[in-house]
C-alpha cells in the first residue's frame, strides 16, 4: 500500500517538529549530564531521570503516529533499531521483518551506491535534509522518496533518524504534466507544419488559376465594346463572375495565410461605411440575378475605425453572397420560417 500524498509544506513541518523533539532531548541529556556532575543538590536523582524520559516519551510518540515512513538505526553496524508503522507500509515488510536487519541487507535501495554516498556524507556531516532518492518495496515497486537524515545518541548509542517521505504520486504528476506539454508542443510544430504546407499548396493553386483569370478579364473590356446592347449582359456576366472567383480565390489564399500563421493584416483608420457601400455595389447585379431587391441603407456620418479594407471588404462579401444564396434557395418554397415572403429584400444596415 502506498502512502497517502502529503504535500511539500507538510512534510517540512514534519521533518521540523521531529527536529524539535531531537533538540529537546539533547537539552534535557546536556542539562541532566551537567548537573550529575557538577552534584548539584538542587535536583534530585529522580528529576534527574525525568527529564531524558519525558523526551523519550515524546519522540517516541511522535515516531510511532508519524505518517512519514521513519527508521531509527545503530550508525556504526547499520541495522534498524526501531521502524515506524509507516516504514511497514511504505515497504510491505513487518516490523519484526525489519528489526536487526540493514537497509542493505533487505534490498531496499534501488541505488545502492547512492546510499553509500550518503552515509559519506554522514560520516563528515550531523544531518542530510530533502535528498530523493529510490527505494524498492517487498513486492519489487519502485518508490520515489524525499528522504532525511539525522545522526543522534539514543541511550548512549549512536543512530541514524531516517525520514522517508514517499513523493511517487507526487512525481509521476510532475512526468505526466511534463510528457502532456510536450507532446502538445509537438501536436502545435505538427499543426503549424501542415498549415504551411497547405497554405504553400493553395497558394500555387490560386496562382495558376488566377493568371488566365486575369487573362479573362482583361478581354471583358475589349468584348463589351465589340458587342451590341442585346449581348453586353453577357459580357458583364462573364465579368461579374470572373470578380467574384477572382474573390474567392483570395479569400481562400487568405484561409491558408491565416492558417498558417502568414497572414499580412494592413489596418489604419478610415470610413468602414465605404467599404460596406462598395462591398454593397458589387454584391447587388447578383442579388438581382436572384430575383432579389437588394437595399442599402447608410448613415451619412462617417464611421472611422483602424481596419485593413480588403480584408473586411473580403468578409463582408462573403457574408452578403452567403445571404443572397440563402434567401434565394428559400425562395423555391415561397417561405422563410413560415412568413409568406412579399417582395423579399436584403438590406445592409449599419449604425453609429
Amino acid at each position: 500500500m502506498s502512502e497517502p500524498h502529503l504535500t511539500r509544506d507538510e512534510l517540512l513541518s514534519e521533518n521540523r517538529r521531529l527536529r524539535d523533539a531531537l533538540a529537546r532531548e539533547r537539552a534535557a541529556g546536556e542539562s541532566s549530564g551537567a548537573a550529575a556532575g557538577k552534584g548539584s543538590s538542587e535536583a534530585s536523582p529522580s528529576a534527574e531521570e525525568d527529564l531524558p524520559r519525558a523526551s523519550e516519551t515524546l519522540f517516541q510518540r511522535l515516531f510511532r503516529a508519524s505518517p512519514v515512513a521513519l527508521t531509527l538505526s545503530d550508525f556504526e553496524e547499520k541495522r534498524f533499531i526501531d521502524v515506524n508503522p509507516a516504514m511497514c507500509r511504505l515497504t510491505g515488510y513487518e516490523r519484526g521483518e525489519l528489526r536487526g536487519r540493514s537497509f542493505a541487507e533487505m534490498d531496499l535501495w534501488e541505488d545502492p551506491g547512492e546510499h553509500e554516498e550518503v552515509r559519506a556524507r554522514l560520516d563528515a556531516e550531523d544531518a542530510l535534509h530533502d535528498r530523493e532518492m529510490r527505494l524498492r518495496t517487498k513486492t519489487g515497486e519502485t518508490r520515489e522518496l524525499l528522504a532525511s537524515f539525522q545522526r543522534l545518541r539514543v541511550r548512549g548509542t549512536e543512530a541514524l533518524l531516517s525520514v522517508l517521505a514517499d513523493i511517487s504520486a507526487r512525481k509521476q504528476a510532475e512526468r505526466s504534466l511534463r510528457e502532456a506539454r510536450q507532446e502538445t508542443k509537438r501536436a502545435h510544430e505538427q499543426a503549424q507544419d501542415l498549415a504551411q504546407f497547405r497554405s504553400s499548396v493553395i497558394t500555387n493553386v490560386t496562382h495558376e488559376v488566377r493568371t488566365p483569370l486575369t487573362v479573362i478579364l482583361g478581354f471583358t473590356s475589349i468584348l463589351r465594346e465589340g458587342v451590341d446592347g442585346s449581348h453586353r449582359r453577357f459580357v458583364d456576366l462573364i465579368e461579374r463572375s470572373g470578380q467574384r472567383l477572382l474573390m474567392t480565390l483570395d479569400s481562400i489564399l487568405d484561409l491558408a495565410q491565416l492558417e498558417s500563421g502568414t497572414l499580412d493584416v494592413d489596418a489604419y483608420p478610415q470610413n468602414v461605411l465605404d467599404v460596406a457601400d462598395n462591398v454593397a455595389n458589387t454584391t447587388r447585379p447578383f442579388a438581382e440575378e436572384k430575383g432579389l431587391t437588394f437595399e442599402t441603407h447608410l448613415p451619412n456620418e462617417a464611421l472611422y475605425a483602424e481596419v485593413d479594407a480588403e480584408l473586411l471588404a473580403r468578409a463582408l462579401g462573403h457574408l452578403l453572397d452567403n445571404a443572397v444564396v440563402l434567401i434565394a434557395s428559400l425562395l423555391v418554397g415561397g417561405l422563410v420560417g413560415g412568413i409568406p415572403l412579399l417582395g423579399p429584400a436584403l438590406t445592409l444596415l449599419a449604425y453609429l
